[in-house]
């Protein structure tokens, strides 16, 4: 069976895939429910009145059901269709839900499960009815598209030749433009990006500017710290660190203006304008927004 349907489902667990629907083999699910997040609740009564001081913003975890009927006259025996389950159920296993659904995008959505419970009653001899049970720890379902895109600082080089004419002649590269481009994510929850920042620039400046009375995110390095080229500062706006190149040796957190940073968390369906700044830049100065699209259905 293909996923290539409208509205299909499929664990991977390493090089294993596994369709929840193979009439071929003798099974089909007849519900897959993916449950709704958990809320994370932070409250304390307010004192000397009704009410509570609510400070929840988060979600918990997720459970996640699979009823599966297997029949005879396929290709597997029913012990055969439930043993193709077994591996899916390890708690130390973490395969990957895939769906698509009828959704207007089309798009396919992944959600990574940890095993909780699987019931295997042996009741009739005409059909066999099993129940599988996960908990997604992050209940996003990611859409499998990763996005990107780039703002230019511009170039801090002037065009043409550099004065007085000395020998050997310099041809500097010519200025290149600042580029400014927009960031809007077609999901459900907020976006918290990752910022691929690369050098030559010192003080470095990625701003996101959003419709009037929104917050400005913006993500500031202190005017003393410098990215040489051909390196990069990775931000990871939703883990909040930042690494040289990438490299979790290379912690450069203390090198963000803490006090004028504000850490991205970008609403949906919103146009964002982002925005990089910064000294001693040259056409190759750049920032790399990267994420994913986040649904909770």
């Amino acid at each position: 069976m293909s996923p290539a349907t409208t509205r299909s489902a499929w664990l991977v667990l390493g090089t294993t895939t596994l369709y929840l629907d193979d009439p071929a083999s003798g099974y089909a699910t007849t519900q897959l429910d993916l449950g709704t997040p958990d809320i994370r609740a932070v409250q304390d009564p307010r004192p000397d009145q009704h009410g509570v001081i609510d400070r929840t913003r988060y979600m918990g975890g997720r459970v996640v059901t699979a009823n599966v009927t297997s029949w005879p006259g396929g290709t597997k025996t029913y012990d055969d269709c439930i043993a193709l389950f077994n591996p899916f159920t390890d708690p130390a296993a973490r395969p990957v839900l895939h769906l698509t659904t009828t959704r207007a995008s089309g798009i396919e959505k992944t959600l990574t499960l940890r095993s909780s419970g699987m019931s295997n009653p042996m009741v009739s001899p005409y059909r066999n009815d099993f129940q599988l049970s996960w908990v997604a720890a992050d209940p996003i379902l990611r859409d499998v598209n990763v996005q990107t895109v780039t703002a230019f600082a511009g170039s801090a080089t002037s065009y043409g030749r550099t004065y007085p004419l000395t020998f050997n002649r310099s041809y500097p590269a010519g200025a290149g433009s600042k580029v400014n481009v927009n960031l809007n994510s077609a999901g459900d929850v907020a976006v918290k990006p990752l910022l691929r920042i690369y050098g030559p620039v010192q003080g470095a400046q990625v701003i996101f500017y959003g419709p009037a009375g929104t917050v400005r995110p913006q993500i500031y390095f202190l005017t003393t710290f410098r990215i040489d080229a051909p390196h990069r500062v990775d931000v990871d706006c939703a883990a909040r660190t930042a690494y040289v190149d990438g490299d979790l040796q290379q912690n450069v957190l203390n090198q963000i203006d803490w006090t004028n940073s504000i850490w991205p968390v970008l609403l949906p369906n919103t146009n964002w304008l982002m925005q990089m700044n910064g000294q001693s830049t040259t056409d190759l100065t750049q920032t790399q927004a990267v994420w994913q699209d986040g649904y909770l259905g």
